[in-house]
């Protein structure tokens, strides 16, 4: 039987994100939480998780899981609008009236996010400024990179020989078979279950 001492943790925790969550709503700026905020209810959350409850007790500790879960996304979601609102304001600074991201503020899994996020709206700017300006050898050479991106990924299952985008054949291949394929066609083995990422695009 599981000690009840895990879902103590688990309320705390809950109340202690909700109350982290109140602030953040209340203000406009973003809001000081403690840099480990995230790794603390991935922790609390392993130990329910790992817990063996019975009867009423497993009913509890599913609660407390879905709810913890719940709020821990809820302050992201709105820490993450704030964050978004402030990128957006510092590419028009002179109509905007939300202040600049406090990069003191983040946690590190933010700034991971925000990482993401700024290359994504460099991406978004490069493209519509070549449509805006008339080039469109910059968006072929754009099509050209992610053309050539590829994935590595492992098949889940046998897989006949295939001609990829790049009018290449590919295959056969058998089951746990590792190869690099060209993006557009490993997303779609991946979204149909044939094969898994095993790393981050080369």
């Amino acid at each position: 039987m599981a000690d009840n001492s895990d879902i103590n943790y688990g309320s705390q925790a809950i109340m202690d994100t909700v109350n982290l969550l109140q602030k953040e709503v209340q203000a406009s700026d973003l809001q000081s939480v403690p840099f480990d905020i995230y790794s603390n209810i991935a922790t609390v959350i392993e130990a329910l998780k790992v817990s063996t409850f019975e009867g009423l007790g497993c009913l509890i500790r599913n609660s407390v899981v879905e709810l913890l879960s719940e709020s821990i996304d809820l302050l992201f979601e709105t820490r993450y609008q704030k964050m978004i609102d402030a990128m957006e304001a510092a590419r028009e600074p002179s109509t905007s009236t939300t202040s600049p991201t406090d990069y003191s503020k983040l946690t590190d899994e933010e700034k991971y996010f925000l990482e993401a996020a700024r290359d994504l709206g460099k991406r978004r700017r490069e493209i519509l400024n070549a449509v805006v300006i008339g080039s469109p050898k910059v968006l072929e050479s754009l099509s050209r990179e992610i053309s050539s991106k590829q994935l590595v990924i492992m098949f889940l299952k046998p897989m006949e020989q295939f001609m990829g985008v790049d009018m290449n054949k590919y295959g056969p291949f058998s089951q746990e078979d590792v190869t690099a394929l060209p993006s557009e066609n490993a997303r779609s083995l991946i979204e149909k279950k044939f094969a898994v990422e095993l790393q981050h695009r080369v």
